[in-house]
């Protein structure tokens, strides 16, 4: 499984990285802007390679998280991304971010950090059911 992790919080990266490791995912990339993920989605693109699922902070130097999700929906989704899931990962309780992630398709669940065992479970169970 192929994991992208998009957090301007080069830590909380390093650790969710850590723990994907841990589970057994080894494919794991990392960026800390939405400029940087773009750049990274037109690389998958050129590749035909996307991940499996997105982790997305809300709150990005630069974008907006769901900013890049959109961008992610428009221009990458058809062409080759359609089976990407985004998971947000954020520190962000509004209720009013929260409804506006769900909006998305591609949006499968709004997590807040920390991002915990079960909780990858719960996701790792919604994107691959023989987990």
């Amino acid at each position: 499984m192929k994991i992208f992790l998009l957090d301007d919080d080069e830590m909380n990266n390093m650790l969710v990285a850590l723990m994907m490791e841990v589970h057994g995912f080894k494919d794991v990339e990392s960026r800390t802007t939405g400029h940087d993920g773009l750049a990274y989605l037109e690389e998958c693109k050129r590749k035909r390679v996307f991940p499996d699922i997105m982790f997305v902070d809300i709150n990005l130097p630069g974008m907006k998280g769901l900013t890049f999700v959109e961008q992610f929906e428009t221009n990458y989704k058809a062409d080759g991304g359609a089976a990407c899931k985004i998971v947000m990962l954020t520190n962000s309780v509004l209720n009013s971010e929260r409804e506006e992630a769900l909006k998305f398709e591609s949006v499968i669940n709004y997590l807040i950090k920390p991002l915990t065992r079960s909780k990858l479970d719960e996701i790792i169970r919604q994107v691959n059911p023989d987990y």
